[in-house]
């Protein structure tokens, strides 16, 4: 291999070594910072839903605008660029054949076009990397070919739990600890469920556990854990037992600055036992902007600034322009006006994190409030009710869901599958329910009468306020 494509595997992926002549060259991809910046030791940036869409490269329609946007996130300089998830339309689900021919397609020019813009990439597996949410049986049958499609394109660190290589995994830069995690998993129903359990928790639990060097630790994903955060234009997926996930529990016992992650195409940030969930990123077909954080570290701090700029979406999306019938989007891109290229992005926030407790010493913009997960009370009982339809009962409640999160225990086990829908509570039960209201719809999780069939429902309400 001669040395000009040695320099572009470099510039593909984080680091690039090779074997040859007796000899390993280890390049390092981005040089340490400038004595004027002395006081930040570095930066990356964090772009989730990008791109969202199935784009070829070139396009004549779409490149002005995303070369605009890849062109700025360069001038960032990070280190690297963290991607959590949704990186392509990816409705390839007609067959194996289909899902390697697509990800030829449309992973290797999403590839080429970072490329093209020597930006340095870290994705992570989002719901349309394997093939959008909802997931029938014939669809999750394929997940294994959607998985093995990301692995041949994104040629990440191998180092995730059995099964799970590089689809989780971790890696070490300049004294942080990085961890991308997979919240989708199949049960023994053949039905995927947004978690993180078993062995990849337990992987986790181990990685987490860091050597005295490491003195920042920061978690990305597709999907939120903490619930209830703004969206635009998406199905808003969620880690099951959110507020008292294992996860959550596990990223707080040990310490983890930042939680990261998008699928919501909106920004928040949410804070809960002291641990910062933020979620951004945007969906530039369907929402009319771009938006990307910078994440600057420091010897104690981190400092996170959201960037912003408006664009326009032009043309109509159609299906009928997709010769499969299942990309709802082709037929619209994005451009941005000469005005706003002027002003280029505009920090619309900042933060600065103590690595140490987590305490945010300065904020402002949208950062000025930020949405806290408080326990309020003891566990109650569920009270009296009645049948509602199907599998569905409901009881009434004195919180409001307007005020308050609620958390429904059958047997002092948490039921994973909160605030559904009350068609999928009526018609599949298996422990879906909905705070809705001053009521509260349910299902037991073997779909009896949860009035007669022996078990205790209790649940625990969590106050969302901002502080």
């Amino acid at each position: 291999m001669d040395l000009v494509a040695v320099r572009r595997l470099a510039v593909r992926w984080p680091y690039a070594v090779i074997i040859g002549l007796g000899l390993v060259i280890v390049l390092a991809t981005r040089p340490a910072p400038s004595e004027a910046d002395a006081h930040e030791l570095w930066r990356f940036v964090v772009v989730p839903d990008w791109l969202n869409n199935d784009v070829a490269y070139p396009d004549p329609l779409w490149d002005p605008a995303l070369n605009f946007i890849l062109g700025e996130i360069a001038r960032e300089q990070p280190d690297f660029v963290l991607v959590p998830g949704d990186l392509v339309m990816g409705r390839w689900h007609i067959s194996p054949e289909h899902i390697s021919m697509m990800a030829e397609k449309y992973y290797g020019d999403w590839v080429k076009r970072i490329e093209a813009h020597d930006l340095v990439v870290y994705p992570t597996v989002g719901d349309h990397e394997l093939g959008d949410d909802p997931w029938p049986a014939e669809k999750a049958a394929l997940l294994p070919h959607f998985e093995d499609a990301f692995r041949r394109y994104f040629p990440l660190p191998n180092n995730g739990p059995s099964g799970l290589e590089g689809l989780v995994y971790s890696f070490d830069h300049r004294g942080c600890r990085f961890i991308a995690l997979y919240p989708f998993e199949v049960d023994d129903d053949g039905e995927v469920r947004v978690r993180v359990t078993g062995d990849q928790l337990d992987w986790l639990k181990d990685t987490l556990a860091t050597p005295a060097e490491i003195d920042c630790k920061i978690v990305m994903a597709h999907t939120p854990v903490l619930p209830g955060a703004a969206r635009r234009s998406s199905s808003g997926l969620e880690n099951e037992n959110g507020l008292v996930s294992a996860l959550w529990e596990t990223m707080v016992a040990n310490d983890v600055n930042l939680y990261l992650n998008g699928e919501l195409h909106a920004f928040s940030a949410t804070e809960m036992d002291g641990l910062l969930q933020i979620v951004s990123g945007s969906q530039p077909s369907n929402v009319p902007e771009a938006n990307y954080l910078v994440v600057r570290v420091f010897a104690d701090s981190l400092e996170v600034e959201l960037k912003s700029i408006k664009t326009q979406l032009v043309g109509e999306p159609s299906v009928d322009l997709d010769p499969y019938g299942l990309d709802t989007m082709r037929g619209r891109h994005i451009t941005i006006s000469e005005a706003s290229r002027k002003r280029g992005f505009q920090t619309l926030g900042s933060l600065m994190l103590e690595k140490r407790g987590n305490r945010i010493s300065r904020r402002d913009g949208v950062f000025s409030q930020i949405d806290q997960y408080r326990k309020v009370g003891s566990v109650k009982t569920v009270g009296p009710g009645k049948h509602e339809d199907g599998y569905a009962y409901f009881t009434g409640l004195d919180a409001s869901s307007d005020e308050y999160r609620l958390v429904l225990f059958e047997d002092g086990k948490p039921l994973p599958m909160s605030h559904r829908l009350h068609k999928d509570i009526r018609e599949k039960g298996g422990g879906r329910y909905s705070h809705w209201g001053k009521h509260l719809y349910f299902s037991s999780s073997d779909n009896t009468d949860p009035y007669a069939n022996g078990a205790v429902y209790t649940y625990q309400l969590y106050e969302r306020r901002k502080i």
